[in-house]
């Protein structure tokens, strides 16, 4: 009894959904000037592009907000919604936030979320 051997193939593949996601301890300021330090965990698996932005109350004039996300320098618009970082291709790492202002009237607090683009 001779057995032939037996030729085959498969093949697999799998589909992993994009995520891109900001993950950062409550971003939170009061007091008239002063400094915020934190830290902020910054993941995508995409190899698109996204933006990370900070959503926050308007700002009158005399508000001055200044924020610094991975080492990048920022002013927070007056219009309330103002862009952190343009990124391009996967990102995973924790990031240092440093968010300095003056003359604030009331308190500010920052959201971030990720925008594709």
């Amino acid at each position: 009894m001779n057995a032939e051997p037996v030729a085959s193939s498969f093949r697999v593949a799998a589909v992993v959904p994009e995520v891109c996601h900001v993950s950062a301890s409550d971003l939170y300021i009061s007091g008239s000037a002063g400094i915020f330090r934190g830290e902020v965990l910054e993941m995508c698996n995409g190899s698109g592009g996204y933006a990370i932005v900070a959503s926050h109350r308007a700002l009158d004039e005399q508000e001055q907000v200044n924020f610094e996300f991975a080492g990048v320098h920022r002013s927070l618009e007056a219009n309330g919604s103002s862009e952190i970082a343009k990124r391009t291709g996967a990102r995973y790492g924790v990031r240092e936030v440093n968010v300095t202002y003056n003359s604030l009237r009331t308190p500010l607090a920052i959201t971030l979320t990720v925008t594709p683009f």
